[in-house]
């Protein structure tokens, strides 16, 4: 018999259905999308055919929970937005591509771009020009070239998108070097004397230490004497006292050599700080000159604090005489009578001293020629005309004195010429007549030599010269004393060589 057939099973219930999950936002180009999941055997068991570039692919994965998902991922492996990137697959066949080169961060005067996020506006308090530079924030404050001032602002937060700033005209044209220095993120920057202290006054004001150390350096190597008068001038617009004290004393140091008219030019301040400083190298007359042209110049602004300051006795403790009249004059118009300076003893014993060159050449001589002298109180003239009087009344007596020794120098100059000459004289005639002594002995002792006559014969004669005998005797000697006559020529001659010398014999009367 057939056992009965066991009855069927309960159907098992069909599982909840899981509720499809939305699909993820397509992602907007050129941003890639997420990497989908690694497909599974069971998704791709039932793919008919493979996907083509163009085609999205769907992939079924399970999450973490074990749930069911589905990603929807639109892979454009050949995107119209990078459409410039095809020529990239040729490397994998060993082709070459060329370099591009790439567009580096800038700043920007007309337009934002390279995605800036900060602005920066100058305003030219000389020129009343304005200029707004777009810029970044990220090469403000990072990286060697970074301002500390930027770095510190981005920290701490803060509404807005810019600065604001007022700058002097050197440097707001200084504005475009300091960012390119900043961008290059090095140390490329031009130097130059018209630009420096402009971009140390930045460097400072932002904190850019880089910026500072290599603009520090360059000025200690380019402050000289042809330089100092800009340096100090272009440290005074920004109130660096410390290029300014350099300056001033490179300035006065060179005090005769610098440009004079740029030096008696400065404002008062500048001017002060060169001839009050200890380095000036030039005589107390010769800066006297140049307080003078300097006081002509700046009559306006004269006043007693400025005078005692351009000709402090420090420094000039003495008065060329060709300016002592005008600095009298000056001294008695701008100094108090409580805080009076030497200045005026000092300009009254130079004018004194030199009343002949000075003081007489000072006086009015024609109503319409009114000079220093002329604009002094009759005090003052009248103690000036003192002072000359004695120096006068002293240089004239020390004057005949002068010419009384000068005399009495001479005199004794010509006496001692003439007491020489005839001491040379007297040595000449003592030579010569013992000259004349030596030649009257020499005459006597030549005239005591004899020639030996021609008759004489023996074996170191050779023969004898005399004109009427016979033809062996007609030979004449080889040579004859200068003073030998006609008649000296006979007489026996002594062989020797390829000469007949003539002979003598000494007799002593």
């Amino acid at each position: 018999p057939v056992a009965p057939a066991p009855p069927a099973p309960a159907p098992a219930p069909a599982p909840a259905p899981t509720p499809p999950k939305e699909k993820p936002a397509a992602v907007p180009t050129p941003i890639a999308a997420p990497a989908a999941a690694s497909p599974t055997k069971s998704a791709l068991k039932d793919t008919k055919k493979y996907p083509t570039p163009t085609q999205s692919v769907k992939i079924a994965d399970q999450d973490s929970n074990g749930a069911s998902s589905e990603l929807s991922s639109s892979l454009q492996l050949r995107s119209m937005s990078f459409s410039n990137f095809d020529d990239l697959d040729d490397l994998l066949i060993g082709g070459d591509v060329e370099e591009q080169e790439e567009e580096l961060l800038a700043w920007s005067t007309q337009k934002a771009h390279h995605l800036s996020d900060w602005k920066i506006v100058v305003d030219d308090s000389y020129n009343k020009t304005t200029v707004t530079y777009h810029v970044h924030k990220l090469v403000l404050s990072t990286g060697p070239t970074k301002a500390e001032h930027f770095e510190r602002r981005f920290m701490t937060g803060g509404q807005g998108n810019e600065t604001h700033v007022e700058l002097s005209k050197s440097a707001a044209d200084a504005m475009p070097q300091l960012l390119d220095f900043m961008y290059s993120r090095q140390d490329e920057l031009t130097l130059n004397t018209g630009n420096a202290v402009g971009l140390r006054h930045l460097g400072k004001l932002y904190g850019i230490r880089k910026l500072v150390v290599l603009v520090t350096t360059f000025l200690r190597q380019d402050l000289k004497a042809p330089t100092s008068l800009h340096y100090l001038c272009a440290a005074a617009e920004f109130q660096d006292l410390t290029v300014m004290t350099r300056a001033s004393e490179v300035c006065a140091a060179n005090i005769t050599t610098v440009d004079r008219d740029l030096l008696t030019g400065l404002d008062a301040p500048l001017f002060s700080m060169v001839v009050a400083c200890d380095k000036v190298a030039c005589s107390s007359d010769e800066l006297s000159k140049i307080v003078g042209e300097f006081c002509r110049k700046n009559e306006d602004e004269m006043d007693h604090d400025l005078l005692q300051a351009v000709t402090s006795s420090k420094n000039m403790p003495t008065v060329d005489c060709s300016e002592s009249v005008y600095l009298l004059s000056q001294s008695e118009t701008h100094e108090k009578v409580d805080a009076k300076s030497d200045l005026e003893s000092r300009c009254i014993l130079s004018g004194s001293t030199a009343w002949s060159g000075t003081l007489v050449g000072q006086l009015k001589k024609f109503p319409e020629n009114v000079g220093p002298y002329d604009l002094l109180s009759a005090e003052l003239k009248v103690k000036l005309l003192e002072d000359a009087l004695v120096r006068a009344k002293t240089d004239t007596s020390h004057g005949d004195s002068q010419k009384a020794d000068i005399s009495a120098q001479r005199d004794a100059r010509v006496m001692e010429a003439i007491a020489h000459k005839d001491a040379e004289l007297d040595k000449s005639f003592r030579q010569v007549k013992e000259l004349h002594s030596h030649t009257e002995f020499y005459k006597r002792e030549l005239a005591s030599f004899q020639r030996v006559p021609a008759g004489l014969k023996g074996s170191k004669i050779a023969s004898a010269y005399n004109p009427s005998g016979g033809k062996h005797e007609k030979q004449k000697p080889s040579a004859m004393p200068p003073i030998a006559q006609e008649k000296d020529l006979v007489g026996c001659l002594y062989p020797e060589g390829a000469n007949l010398w003539p002979m003598y014999y000494y007799k002593n009367a």
